[in-house]
């Protein structure tokens, strides 16, 4: 992979996100939505959002939600809110406690070291680097916004150890340099059979 080539296109996930099978008939949680230009072209059945910004329909913090929503289940769960790597394992290992079918995580591949700043990707990667390295879970990672990721259920709880907490930016880019990317009709096709 070459980080350079992770294209960034902006409103890629939620055009992604509807070409899960049967969307329509699907239940969705997303977790940070920000300006709701994914939430509002998600056509679920049934769906909620989360975000601190007074924007979603749950006002407040990911782990507030799900404080309060434990025994939710929803078939697809978007991770898009808080982009440091502590707040990702909660809403990652919360999600996968209640999600049916994927979960959907935003942000995996930082174009340039640029991007591991706080306010924008910031240390996330680091999770896709312990999923595909460390799991054997069905995982699908775009080359495009910014690595948007799909993690088919059934998964389990995941725990960085010190070798992902302490993993260098540059040392992450290697590690992906021979990993598949999918392109938007692969990333179709996937979602459409598995």
């Amino acid at each position: 992979m070459n980080v350079d080539a992770v294209r960034i296109k902006l409103d890629l996930g939620a055009d992604v996100i509807t070409e899960i099978n049967d969307i329509n008939q699907k239940s969705y949680l997303e977790l940070g939505v920000r300006d709701n230009k994914t939430y509002n072209k998600i056509k679920a059945k049934r769906k909620m959002g989360v975000d601190i910004n007074g924007r979603a329909p749950f006002v407040g913090t990911t782990d507030e939600y799900f404080e309060q929503h434990s025994q939710d289940r929803y078939d697809i769960v978007f991770i898009d809110a808080c982009h440091d790597k502590d707040f990702v394992i909660r809403d990652f290992n919360n999600s996968v406690a209640i999600a049916n079918e994927w979960v959907v995580l935003h942000d995996m591949i930082p174009p340039d070291e640029s991007y591991t700043r706080q306010n924008r990707c910031s240390d996330s990667y680091k999770i896709l680097y312990h999923i595909l390295k460390k799991t054997n879970f069905q995982t699908f990672t775009m080359n495009e916004n910014m690595g948007l990721t799909f993690v088919k259920m059934p998964c389990t709880a995941i725990e960085l150890d010190e070798e992902d907490l302490n993993l260098p930016y540059d040392s992450y880019v290697e590690f992906m340099s021979d990993k598949k990317l999918y392109n938007r009709k692969e990333m179709s096709e996937i979602l459409n059979h598995v």
